[in-house]
């Protein structure tokens, strides 16, 4: 039975695709429930806004394949399911490498991804199919190329959202940062600074970065460890169409966005992990460091780094697992979800369906609940590229 009110605690993508999910959920079964969502900032903020917005299904581990699969419908539908649009376009992954156990990799995960009934071609040597933007074929000696994948706009699906809540009579609180969480009565008291408290049946733990801190408040230490995730943008554009593009062997990845404009990112430096503990510590803005990092390995990928200007560019958060896989585990009336490992908006939708199983006290379809418990987020690490 779903809880006659819930509070959603954190307002980007998994928190506001929980909310617009458990209240149709609630609408389908009849059911009176009220919902609330408090952000501590501007809704989206946090990460969900600062990420490039890749929805791919290769994964290695079943359950981050079967959230991919979820997200990946309910984006496609997101015309039919939210009132506005998120500028959804299946320009696909293309995935390559010059290491021969990179390789093997790739060729395992395209027979994978088969299994799974997704369309991925592996090639060797790579295809050059996808070669508006220059790219440099000749450095690599295998590619991956997954059709089924997409890219899309993070503000949109943000503002597609919000909106669909609000429309469907969710409440939306911003600037509403959580003080302390109180679970020994019988609802759960949740104290802000600024808007008094806030009463719930459950609550669902959403902040992604800082689940840890709220997870505290309740007594739980959760296994997330923030770590800081960069992308530029640079002064060349291409067909919306191209392929985000990744160099598998030294972490550079391309893409374009809506109108075109490259971005190019990297999961490389010597100061990725971040404390949360220290807020203060923290800046969005994009280090000469890992400028010049970028430049110098992304140079094997493409030309064009050597000499495109960056006109913009910002840092975000990704909630790591040692495992690479999500936790959504209900301790008491508190839902965690948390530790996407930097697949949060692709796998939101498919985690609000659990989220909502879990709330209501029912063992979830989608997948084996056991997997994605906080105590098993310490085993060994799905496939990360």
């Amino acid at each position: 039975m779903l809880p006659r009110s819930t509070a959603i605690v954190g307002g980007g993508i998994v928190g506001l695709t929980t909310a617009v999910v458990l209240n149709r959920a609630a609408q389908r079964r009849d059911s009176q429930t009220s919902i609330v969502v408090l952000e501590r900032g501007e809704l989206g903020a946090g990460s969900t806004l600062r990420a490039g917005c890749g929805l791919r299904p290769v994964y290695q581990y079943p359950v981050n394949v079967e959230l991919a699969r979820a997200g990946l419908g309910f984006w496609r539908q997101s015309d039919e399911k939210l009132t506005e649009t998120i500028d959804f376009r299946e320009s696909g992954y293309l995935f390559l490498t010059d290491e021969q156990s990179s390789r093997q990799l790739l060729h395992r995960e395209a027979r994978r991804q088969h299994q799974h009934g997704f369309d991925s071609v592996y090639d060797d040597p790579p295809s050059t199919v996808h070669a508006e933007l220059g790219l440099n074929y000749d450095n690599y000696t295998a590619s991956l190329f997954a059709s089924d994948a997409a890219l899309s706009s993070p503000s949109q699906m943000i503002a597609a959202l919000s909106e669909t809540a609000r429309e469907e009579g969710v409440q939306l609180h911003t600037n509403t940062p959580v003080a302390n969480i109180d679970t020994s009565g019988q609802a759960v008291t949740i104290q802000t600074p600024n808007r008094g408290r806030f009463a719930a049946e459950r609550v669902v733990n959403a902040t992604g970065a800082w689940a840890g801190e709220l997870a505290a408040m309740v007594g739980l230490e959760l296994p997330v460890a923030p770590k800081r995730r960069r992308l530029s943008v640079l002064d060349r554009s291409v067909s919306p169409d191209q392929p985000l593009t990744v160099d598998i062997d030294t972490g550079v990845y391309l893409l374009a966005d809506q109108a075109g404009v490259v971005h190019a990112g990297g999961h490389f430096g010597t100061d990725d992990t971040w404390d949360p503990d220290s807020p203060g510590a923290f800046s969005d803005a994009l280090t000469d460091h890992w400028r010049a990092r970028l430049r110098r390995r992304g140079g094997r990928l493409w030309d064009g780094l050597a000499d495109a200007r960056v006109t913009d560019g910002w840092t975000g958060l990704y909630a790591m697992t040692p495992s690479n896989r999500p936790i959504i585990d209900r301790q008491g009336d508190v839902v965690h979800a948390t530790g996407f490992s930097g697949h949060g908006i692709m796998q939101a939708p498919g985690a609000a369906r659990i989220i909502v199983s879990l709330l209501a006290g029912e063992r979830p379809s989608l997948c084996d609940p056991a997997a994605l418990r906080h105590d098993r987020a310490t085993q060994s690490p799905d496939i990360q590229f």
